[in-house]
């Protein structure tokens, strides 16, 4: 999802949010944003995701410190999922 979106636009205070974009299994909604040393993305929608099909990975070229997935923490900066998650959160 981050691809292509400039750094700064996720690291001013509103963040960005993103509302029924089409993706290839539904539709999806989300809104990422940072604050001191994680980023939070909150995400939404009517995706139909087949199993595996979901990759969260850290969206920027820094150092993970942690990554929670509905308050889960996985030890890696790449995990994939059965379903699409409510909210991640990248600590560097």
């Amino acid at each position: 999802m981050e691809t292509g979106i400039p750094d700064v636009w996720v690291n001013d205070t509103a963040g960005v949010t993103v509302q029924n974009l089409p993706a290839y299994c539904g539709r999806v909604s989300f809104a990422m944003r940072k604050k001191a040393d994680e980023e939070i993305v909150d995400l939404a929608g009517n995706l139909a995701v087949q199993k595996g099909k979901i990759i969260v990975k850290v969206p920027f070229a820094l150092t993970l410190a942690s990554m929670t997935v509905d308050g889960n923490k996985f030890a890696g900066a790449r995990d994939t999922l059965a379903e699409h998650p409510p909210r991640v959160l990248f600590t560097y």
